[in-house]
């Protein structure tokens, strides 16, 4: 008797509980497409509504999508073109019909209680969106938790909100959230962005909503096993860049006092760039010796255009600006004091 009536509590809670789509873009995924469905479909929370579009993969992912579709009634596929994560996110968003929106990229998987505990806590909370916590999880099994932490179960207006994304705890990630769906609407994801596409996504979320709440809970397996991982140095790499300007403009009418945080990450990312590839270059390194030349090249440009800027209105500490002045002025200096000093990490 008690478990008859469990299940008939089960499914009225079902019943009335709110509509929560899942947009996953696939490509090139069929090795990782299983496990990534399997724990969708092992939801505690059971009114769902999954979206999986198929980018043109050359592979067998689209096969695997129809083939969980005829498993499962909630999942919807649809086959475009390869046209990039973007475009791909973007026609999942068109046809969602759920009162809430969750992305999980396809080579990745959930904790199977991870939309029942979300969607508790931004009703609880009221909020239009949640964040939660996430775990790179590497080939050789290695587990590396994101390591900025909120205050547990903390909520923020948008104005702290979109400071705490410049300067963390919230993520510059799409995928570790989950949005009202009448808050995100009206945005779409940039087409012309190859890399920092979800930061742009993110931030005019915040702006649309009134209350985010946040949780240290670990909920999603972000899996860096791909060699073509976005994580990659790529031609994409000079977008990230153009993204931080899309955002630093929208500030000017909003958050003026913003911008300076804004150009740190600019010339962060910067220096990133121009490490990453003058490595590289120099150690051999590489999958494209001339792109490698070109980032290290570009980079070094970009902070010399920018320098006077970067020294008036930034939160840059000064062992960066000097870092700067190096890679602009003196890299041959720059690179003797990395080797001599290569295991104190002092530069």
């Amino acid at each position: 008797m008690k478990l008859l009536e469990n299940i008939l509590k089960n499914q009225t809670m079902n019943s009335i509980s709110d509509l929560i789509s899942i947009i996953i873009p696939v490509y090139n995924v069929a090795v990782y497409l299983p496990r990534c469905l399997d724990s969708i479909l092992a939801q505690t929370y059971k009114n769902l509504e999954i979206i999986l579009v198929d980018d043109g993969s050359k592979d067998n992912s689209g096969k695997v999508c129809d083939e969980y579709a005829l498993k499962d009634s909630r999942i919807k596929v649809i086959h475009q073109k390869n046209q990039g994560v973007s475009v791909a996110r973007n026609a999942g968003l068109r046809i969602a019909k759920g009162d809430y929106i969750g992305f999980v990229d396809s080579d990745d998987y959930i904790e199977t209680n991870m939309y029942e505990k979300l969607y508790k806590l931004i009703k609880d909370s009221n909020s239009d969106i949640v964040q939660f916590r996430y775990q790179q999880i590497y080939g050789d099994g290695k587990v590396f938790p994101y390591i900025y932490m909120a205050k547990d179960n903390c909520l923020v207006n948008k104005e702290e909100a979109i400071r705490q994304l410049l300067t963390g705890p919230i993520t510059f990630t799409v995928y570790n959230k989950l949005y009202k769906a009448s808050v995100i609407k009206d945005i779409l994801f940039p087409k012309n962005i190859g890399i920092c596409e979800d930061l742009i996504f993110v931030y005019f979320a915040l702006k649309q909503a009134n209350k985010i709440a946040m949780t240290n809970e670990i909920y999603y397996n972000y899996c860096m096993e791909r060699e073509d991982s976005a994580t990659n140095l790529s031609v994409n790499s000079k977008t990230a860049i153009k993204a931080f300007e899309i955002i630093k403009d929208d500030l000017v009418n909003t958050y003026p006092n913003l911008i300076k945080t804004v150009n740190t990450l600019i010339l962060n990312r910067l220096n990133s760039i121009y490490d990453r590839a003058s490595k590289a270059v120099l150690n051999h390194k590489y999958k494209d010796k001339q792109l490698c030349e070109h980032l290290t090249n570009w980079s070094r440009l970009e902070l010399k255009h920018r320098f006077k800027e970067f020294m008036l209105n930034s939160d840059c500490p000064k062992y960066r600006l000097v870092k700067s002045f190096l890679i602009i002025f003196a890299p041959d200096l720059l690179e003797n004091i990395r080797n001599k000093f290569s295991n104190k990490n002092i530069i």
